[in-house]
């Protein structure tokens, strides 16, 4: 088998969880869950016959087996399925392991109108995959639209907030964040070598820092809005952790599909009620099946909250 590669990386704009890879030379396996993946192969041969930069090879889940997708190409056929049959043997051996650390330690901040880490808006694990944002604009999810309430706003006034803050010329600033215990939350370098203490940068990626508490109240209830997925980094201190899981436990459908995926758990019976109360409100986790949320943008299939 080929050489086997896992981590993890960081789904924005905004923040909305990790997904879990694991890689091998030709393909890739993806999980938003850690319950479902969904297997793709990139080859040359692949390229030169469809155009395409990846084929997705199918889905996969431990109680439900691999399901191969049904279009696929004949000249490329033996290729695809030498490296698919490679990408389950790896996926049936590492699975088990989740969550990976993550490795996505360059980041790209939008910053306030005064230089200032305002919100986290993407994150690499490589220099060469930056990419330039011109006047980028903070959007708080599709999902915040239809869920997030707070009696300080809701997901258009905080939209609003936060790219007030920015200014009418936002700008954006790439860092490469140094690892600590806690992951790569130490100090952030910028490509001239300059540092910017860790003490600076919003450890949960956005700006809490607000002279309006109207403001910040409305910035602190999304906060916690977001907490099932916060809790999937390893960038918080067990007295944070403890805070964020108490906010965590009052969306229990959302932390019974994500808590494979924590970082770690340090109340686990809380964790064990929350999961009770996701049954009792109609979830079950046996009956989901792979959802299509993986959208192409172009050279790579990314989740969409």
């Amino acid at each position: 088998m080929s050489q086997v590669h896992c981590f993890s990386q960081r789904l924005l704009s905004p923040f909305h969880g990790v997904m879990q890879v694991i890689a091998i030379e030709h393909g890739e396996a993806e999980s938003t869950d850690g319950i479902h993946w969904v297997l793709y192969v990139s080859h040359e041969d692949i390229v030169s016959h469809t155009g395409m930069p990846e084929i997705r090879y199918g889905s996969w889940s431990q109680q439900g087996g691999l399901k191969l997708s049904m279009v696929r190409g004949t000249q490329t056929s033996s290729v695809i399925d030498r490296v698919g049959e490679q990408l389950l043997l790896a996926l049936e051996e590492y699975a088990v392991s989740i969550p990976f650390p993550l490795n996505d330690c360059y980041e790209c901040w939008i910053l306030t109108n005064d230089g200032q880490p305002l919100a986290l808006i993407d994150s690499v694990d490589t220099e060469d995959k930056k990419q330039a944002f011109e006047s980028p604009d903070w959007h708080p999810g599709a999902a915040a639209f239809d869920e997030f309430k707070s009696e300080f706003g809701g997901a258009e006034q905080l939209r609003r907030l936060i790219n007030e803050r920015a200014g009418s010329r936002s700008s954006t600033l790439w860092v490469r964040r140094n690892k600590t215990e806690f992951g790569y939350s130490g100090d952030a370098v910028l490509d001239n070598g300059e540092m910017i203490s860790a003490s600076v940068m919003p450890p949960r990626l956005l700006l809490e820092t607000w002279t309006n508490e109207d403001e910040a109240s409305l910035v602190r209830d999304y906060l916690t809005w977001q907490a099932p997925w916060l809790l999937q980094l390893d960038n918080f201190d067990d007295e944070t952790r403890r805070l964020i899981e108490l906010q965590a436990w009052q969306r229990p459908i959302l932390c019974a599909k994500q808590h494979h995926l924590f970082a770690k758990v340090l109340d686990e019976t809380q964790l064990k009620v929350a999961r009770v109360q996701a049954r009792l409100m109609g979830y079950d986790s046996h009956r989901q099946k792979v959802i299509e949320t993986f959208i192409h943008t172009g050279d790579k299939e990314t989740y969409s909250p």
